[in-house]
């Protein structure tokens, strides 16, 4: 790489095709170096995951690799209807109370709208059926113990 920024200092300085050439050479000695290095370390890094026999390290070491990584948002305050609301607990009933109603609010404005003759009318009427048919049933601890083994 110091000989490839010599040869590009060297070349500008002096305007020099020879010089040109000389740096787009080592350039382009330097970049496949540095393809064949990243290669290398990926397929090490791989091949390490395949050992141990891991999906979410497997998962993980990819997810690294491609450059993602998790973002985690912390919300520290809500404007809801103009009100700030700052403290964790009423945060999460606030969140509580949207998910638990947005449901039936979409339903209603569904409700709400009005018809064309262009509208498949069948197809809202079946959607809002199924929607009003819709319902949460109670799991028991149990049920979850046992379903949290079997995985």
């Amino acid at each position: 790489m110091r000989l490839r920024d010599y040869y590009k200092k060297q070349a500008v300085k002096h305007s020099s095709q020879t010089q040109w050439e000389m740096y787009r050479k080592t350039r382009n000695n330097v970049n496949s170096e540095i393809r064949l290095a990243k290669k290398k370390y990926f397929c090490d890094k791989i091949n390490e995951c395949a050992q141990i026999n891991n999906p979410r390290k497997s998962w993980s070491l990819i997810n690294d690799l491609l450059g993602k990584k998790r973002k985690s948002t912390n919300i520290t305050e809500l404007n809801v209807n103009d009100v700030i609301i700052s403290e964790d607990n009423l945060i999460a009933e606030t969140f509580n109370d949207f998910f638990i109603n947005i449901g039936s609010k979409l339903a209603s404005e569904i409700d709400a709208q009005p018809s064309t003759e262009n509208d498949a009318e069948g197809t809202i009427n079946n959607n809002i059926s199924l929607l009003s048919t819709f319902e949460f049933s109670a799991i028991s601890e149990e049920a979850l113990r046992s379903l949290h083994r079997t995985m």
